[in-house]
């Protein structure tokens, strides 16, 4: 199983830490990565940017975050 880790905060021991663990640190690109076989965990990533830049046209398996809240009309379609 490929793991991928992707957040712009990371400390340099967090890579350390995550990399030890067997995860793949990314700088970018980890939506490319998102499949519908995938387990995506971004609790706090605002949905402002999850819906549009991490789930657009993708449905991963399993999706653990925070709720989608406010006016995400613009993105019905995009995400199933």
């Amino acid at each position: 199983m490929k793991v991928y880790a992707q957040e712009p905060l990371f400390t340099d021991l967090d890579k350390e830490f995550l990399r030890g663990m067997g995860y793949e640190i990314r700088q970018d690109n980890a939506a490319d990565f998102i499949t519908d076989a995938s387990f995506v965990y971004a609790p706090f990533l605002d949905w402002q940017i999850l819906l549009p830049k991490f789930l657009k046209e993708r449905d991963p398996l399993l999706f653990i975050g925070n709720e989608v809240l406010g006016e995400y009309d613009q993105y019905k379609g995009s995400v199933r």
